[in-house]
Order: structure tokens, then sequence, then C-alpha cells
């Protein structure tokens, strides 16, 4: 187990790449955090699922920084495997409320320092599925996003009309049912169909431009 220094880190539940990070997200200048070799398993895990780590690593975490780190406010550390690094922060319950992927070079610099290591057991508990793609950019996930909340706010607000329009648009076809409406239209915005999302995309640029 090791440590490193001065490393930047953009805390988010999706890890965005350091390119797609914005002027106005909180970067943190972390002073000290420790590191870990983990298998390729676990990196995976915890890039794809919503973890809470185990009391021990966790205790091992509070510690280091209640000693060396003037971010006392933070419980974070690194792990790595031959590819990539991934920072994790913690809440009081050893729960990861915020994923970063570091600078290129840090990451760079971090892999071919700590190759070496042996790699770390570090318990944990899948608690459930999170929304990381690594295939989607920072814009698609929020587009995606933006587009499931909307279609289930007309949902919820019982908007069948609106909802029949759209499911038309989308699929050239009339349905009256709501759950069967919402349903399909949420499973091909998840499901990445180019063609519901730009309908959708194009829908709701409309009716923010009716209503300015």
């Amino acid at each position: 187990m090791e440590n490193v220094n001065d490393i930047l880190v953009n805390y988010k539940k999706i890890p965005y790449e350091f390119y797609e990070w914005n002027n106005n997200d909180n970067i943190i200048h972390v002073k000290n955090m420790k590191v870990f070799k983990v298998s390729d398993e676990c990196m995976y895990d915890f890039l794809n699922y919503e973890i809470k780590i185990s009391k021990k690593i966790f205790k091992e975490i509070n510690e280091e920084y209640n000693t060396t780190n003037k971010n006392k406010h933070l419980n974070v550390f690194i792990i790595f495997n031959d590819e990539l690094c991934l920072s994790v922060l913690l809440d009081s319950d050893g729960k990861i409320i915020g994923k970063s992927k570091l600078l290129y070079e840090e990451q760079d610099d971090i892999i071919k320092r700590f190759n070496n290591l042996n790699e770390k057991k570090i318990n944990y508990k899948v608690i459930s599925k999170s929304k990381y793609n690594k295939y989607f950019t920072r814009y698609k996930i929020e587009l995606t996003d933006n587009l499931k909340k909307y279609i289930t706010y007309l949902y919820k607000n019982n908007s069948l009309d609106e909802l029949k329009y759209l499911y038309y648009d989308c699929f050239f076809e009339n349905n009256d049912n709501i759950n069967e409406i919402y349903n399909k239209i949420i499973k091909n915005i998840e499901e990445n169909n180019i063609f519901v999302i730009s309908k959708l995309r194009k829908y709701i640029k409309y009716v923010k431009n009716s209503i300015n």
C-alpha cells in the first residue's frame, strides 16, 4: 500500500474522462491519497456498480486522513489496474458517493510507479447497478438522463395525450396504454435508439422554445 500526492479529482456519480470535465465542476486538489492495486474484477465492479466498502478498509482510509490530509472532510483513495486509475469518495458509512478518473499524466505515473505492488483484496458489497457506460460521452449520458426524467414526469402526471403523441412520433403507431407507452420509450432511450432520442430531444427543445 502506497500514497500519492497532489492529485486533481472531479467526483461525480459517473467518472467522466478528464477531457470532459467542465469549468463549473468542483475539481478538488487532494494533497495525499492511498493507492491500491486491484484485480480487473474489482475495477469493473467499482466502475459499474454502487459500492459500499468494508469497515476495515474504511477505517484505514479514515485514520490516514485524520492525521495526514488537510482535506479532513474527504475519505478518498485510488484503485488501479494495468489500464486505469479510479479515485473514489466515501460517505461516513463507507458507501461510494463519488468517482473520478484522473488526468492522463497522473494516471500513467501511478500505473508505472506502483505496478509491482501486490493486488489489494478490498472487501465490499454491491448495492446496485450504476449508470456508467464507457461508450457514452458525458453529453450523451446527461442527454439520456434528461430525456428519461421528462418522460417519467409526463408519466407520473398522467399526461397521456402528450405521451401518445411522442409514442406515435417515435414508433409510427397508436397506443392508448400509458404503461406500455412509458416502458417502450424508456427502454429505447436506455438502448440508445438514436432515432427515438433525436425525436424526443427535438420535441423537448420545441416545447422549451415555445414557453420562452
